[in-house]
């Protein structure tokens, strides 16, 4: 791909980086929703005592990641619950967020221990998700459009972050050089109810015939 092109993708990211961080915000307040009714409905069925603990666990680690609201808190409450999914989820996305030096690199580590913390179908997607988003804005675009995929096809997370994780594997394409299979994808999202995401592939769509990539 020439140098001219690789810019111009990596300057149509930072609005597509914008987009992406509000929909975080929706998707955080979603996640804890939904986590919660999960430990609720399982812990009326609960019978064994260690199911019981473990669920009394999962509240609590719910609790502090409602309560973390700075880094450090959310580092320390990590420390106590280094196995809650969701609070490894919420701090890998601020440390991508904030954007310092090092930043991605956190990210990357803590989604690493939030996936093999996750055992549930919604939170194993949601890791994918972030992982792939991480991936990508460190430039290994070939595993980030491994996980981006991972999420897309994922039953518990393609209502919520399906129509954004297919926009960004087109992305992941475009920066490949594999020009025909991201123009694949965007067209794919046309079927898609209206959503931002949409629009912005029907850019990437005029963009790409503009460029003669298609």
């Amino acid at each position: 791909m020439r140098k001219e092109q690789k810019e111009r993708l990596h300057e149509d990211d930072r609005f597509v980086k914008t987009v992406s961080a509000v929909w975080d915000k929706v998707l955080e307040r979603r996640t804890m929703v939904l986590t919660t009714v999960a430990v609720v409905a399982v812990v009326f069925v609960a019978v064994a005592v260690f199911a019981g603990l473990r669920e009394v666990r999962g509240r609590r680690a719910l609790d502090a990641l409602a309560a973390a609201e700075t880094i450090e808190e959310m580092e320390a409450a990590v420390e106590t619950y280094p196995r809650a999914a969701e609070l490894l989820l919420r701090l890998a996305r601020q440390y991508h967020e904030r954007g310092e030096e090092g930043d991605l690199e956190r990210a990357q580590q803590t989604l690493e221990r939030a996936e093999r913390a996750a055992d549930t179908d919604l939170l194993r997607g949601l890791t994918d998700f972030a992982l792939g988003k991480v991936k990508k804005d460190l430039g290994h675009h070939e595993q980030a459009l491994q996980h981006l995929d991972a999420a897309v096809r994922n039953h518990r997370t393609r209502p919520i972050v399906g129509n954004e994780a297919a926009f960004l594997a087109g992305r992941c394409l475009e920066l490949l050089g594999r020009h025909e299979e991201a123009s694949e994808r965007y067209t794919a999202l046309r079927e898609e109810p209206q959503s931002v995401w949409q629009q912005l592939a029907e850019y990437r769509l005029t963009k790409l015939r503009q460029d003669g990539l298609m």
